[in-house]
């Protein structure tokens, strides 16, 4: 499942070069509205004015508030997500992993934009994320495993996620 190994292939930022399972075809999903499409457009042409940059250059954006619970640290999380590279080229999605895809936030199990980008979302919510490569697989990337990279080296990454379900920790 190219989702699971994406973002637990940089578990801890440890950007070792570890194979993925296989490469995604272009997965066609609508996580929230407007389209994949339209959502890729106003990445590029910064048509949300609601957003924010932390210090290590992480930059969130809220696109739908949700009205469920408050994802914080430890929880166990249910997400959909879809993920572009710089270039507009749509390399993974949740879709991939069978519609969702479940990690527990703030243990390193996921790649460091995420650990530090999905906590404060509500149930419901969609936010995006653009994650510089110091947050995600830095100057390794990461490939499959015909050693072809999904990931090329210093990528930034543009994710869409939406927080479908919230478990909280304990």
């Amino acid at each position: 499942m190219l989702g699971a190994a994406l973002l637990a292939a940089s578990a801890a930022c440890d950007t070792s070069n570890r194979p993925v399972s296989k490469t995604s075809a272009t997965p066609s999903i609508e996580i929230a509205s407007p389209t994949v499409e339209a959502t890729w457009a106003s990445f590029t042409t910064g048509a949300d004015k609601q957003h924010r940059t932390l210090e290590d250059g992480l930059q969130v954006t809220d696109v739908e508030g949700g009205s469920g619970r408050v994802a914080r640290s430890k929880d166990m999380l249910t997400v959909r997500y879809i993920l572009w590279l710089s270039d507009g080229r749509q390399v993974d999605s949740s879709d991939a992993e069978g519609g969702s895809f479940k990690f527990t936030v703030g243990t390193g199990a996921v790649i460091r934009g995420w650990d530090e980008g999905v906590p404060g979302m509500a149930v419901g919510g969609t936010r995006r994320l653009v994650i510089p490569p110091g947050l995600a697989y830095g100057d390794r990337g990461t490939a499959n495993q015909s050693g072809v990279y999904v990931i090329p080296p210093n990528a930034i990454l543009f994710f869409v996620i939406r927080l479908v379900a919230d478990s909280p920790a304990g």
